[in-house]
């Protein structure tokens, strides 16, 4: 699977081969079809296995925090660590994000559908509890997750493209983030 998932993330799928799947991972092209009956069932489970491991990572930020702030942190420090131990998986992840939004068809896409809902739960139930909790004010909880989880895997993938050759301050990423949510880019007091 790890040399499916590198493949698919370097070339896409439509320009992967079972061909090169099988040369990377050291197994002949029929023992793959053992397993699986086709690259798309490869890809399948490839991306299953990519967003559960998301789904497990965000259930995990969820349990060990007590604020919406530090489960928002914990969560992108997770993100970050994976796009830089496993840069493929998170390419990948947000590849499909993207071809999630073009082509609703896709074999796995009510698996996934499901797992995005789970974790928009899991947002919407921490965001609702900052608001009763007063820790941020009253908004559309749906709409912020939303925003969130689209600004952080964009910004992390910007800073994986822009720092390549650069060592990635991860605290100082996620404190960008973390101020421009819980404090906005707008000047406070009278010195505007």
């Amino acid at each position: 699977m790890a040399a499916a998932e590198t493949i698919f993330a370097e070339r896409g799928f439509e320009n992967s081969t079972l061909e090169e799947i099988s040369e990377a991972a050291d197994f002949g092209k029929w023992t793959i079809y053992h397993y699986f009956a086709s690259k798309e069932e490869i890809y399948s489970a490839v991306i299953k296995k990519l967003f559960n491991q998301y789904l497990i990572t965000i259930k995990l930020a969820d349990k060990k925090s007590s604020s919406l702030r530090e489960f928002l942190q914990l969560l992108m420090r997770s993100m970050f660590l994976l796009s830089i131990e496993n840069k493929s998986a998170f390419l990948l992840l947000v590849q499909i994000r993207a071809d999630l939004m073009r082509d609703s068809s896709l074999k796995f896409f009510d698996h996934i559908k499901e797992i995005h809902e789970e974790i928009i739960k899991i947002y919407l139930r921490r965001i609702n509890k900052a608001i009763r909790k007063n820790e941020i004010i009253k908004l559309n909880a749906r709409a912020l997750a939303i925003l969130f989880k689209g600004m952080a895997l964009s910004h992390i993938n910007y800073i994986l493209i822009d720092q390549k050759k650069m060592k990635i301050a991860i605290d100082d990423e996620i404190q960008f983030i973390l101020n421009i949510i819980f404090d906005g880019i707008e000047k406070k007091g009278t010195e505007q």
